[in-house]
């Protein structure tokens, strides 16, 4: 089992119990345990944690009667938090594998407009952020797509993603994306002669490649406009990654960047990953 917890925001709407029952499913594969989050900024007090779904509210009752249904087996801590939604799920992240969100809810994790939770919490949390949307039903198996550019934040968000894929018996695409791209298709980084450019720009990720050797990878490049090749590519894979670089790089996502328009957009669950080494 692993010590970190997979954090999961719920409020009740039925885009929250669908993040959760993914959540709940990678937490299952994983062997890790649940924290189930819900927020009441109006109720006075302290952080409240049980195991005990008779001791919480009826959101978490309705929440841990999801899980016992589909994953009697997870570990699942039930979070009441006097905070708003987002601080509630950056406090509970500050040690998470990772933390789980809705695409839009009752107000309470709701919406993915901009200044709406996913988009408060992506640029900020110290973990990677998996914005789960209603439809399709999300499957945590299958094809892992990692939008790849070079950088030591798309490097990491290869590594969120082989990690994942790895722990949920999935595979690994690779996607180079842009109007750069030369020569669109599969990628034979193995032919790639040694010291060349093309080279270099995969090496990172060959590196992370080769801490998972039971993962299959495949690399491509595709040309087009980055945000919607990767929605595009990332139809019907059970998770697309991309790496961010918080305040920094995407500048707390702002409008146009290519990070919104693929949350606003894919029909998958997207994870968000930002750099460990970058400083709001």
């Amino acid at each position: 089992m692993t010590e970190q917890p997979v954090v999961v925001g719920i409020d009740g709407s039925e885009d929250s119990l669908t993040a959760l029952r993914w959540a709940a499913a990678v937490a299952a594969l994983q062997h890790a345990p649940l924290r189930v989050v819900h927020a009441v900024p109006d109720e006075e007090g302290e952080v409240r944690v049980s195991t005990s779904p008779a001791e919480s509210g009826e959101v978490l009752t309705a929440a841990a009667a999801v899980v016992a249904a589909s994953h009697p087996e997870v570990t699942t801590a039930l979070v009441q938090h006097p905070g708003s939604p987002v601080q509630s799920l950056l406090d509970l992240g500050e040690d998470a594998a990772f933390v789980v969100v809705g695409s839009r809810g009752l107000g309470g994790f709701a919406g993915l407009l901009l200044g709406s939770t996913p988009m408060q919490v992506v640029p900020h949390a110290r973990c990677p952020v998996v914005v789960v949307r209603p439809t399709p039903e999300p499957t945590v198996h299958g094809e892992v797509v990692v939008g790849y550019d070079g950088s030591p934040a798309a490097a990491a968000a290869a590594a969120f993603g082989f990690w994942h894929a790895a722990a949920t018996g999935g595979t690994v695409s690779v996607v180079e994306v842009g109007a750069h791209v030369e020569h669109t298709g599969a990628v034979d980084v193995t032919a790639l002669p040694l010291g060349s450019p093309e080279a270099t720009f995969w090496a990172p990720v060959r590196v992370v490649a080769e801490e998972y050797p039971a993962v299959p990878v495949a690399y491509e490049a595709v040309q087009g406009r980055p945000a919607r090749a990767l929605v595009e590519r990332g139809e019907g894979c059970a998770l697309l990654v991309l790496g961010t670089r918080g305040l920094g790089g995407f500048r707390g996502l702002l409008q146009g960047s290519v990070s919104q328009q693929v949350l606003h957009h894919a029909l998958v669950p997207v994870a968000m990953v930002r750099l460990a080494t970058d400083e709001e």
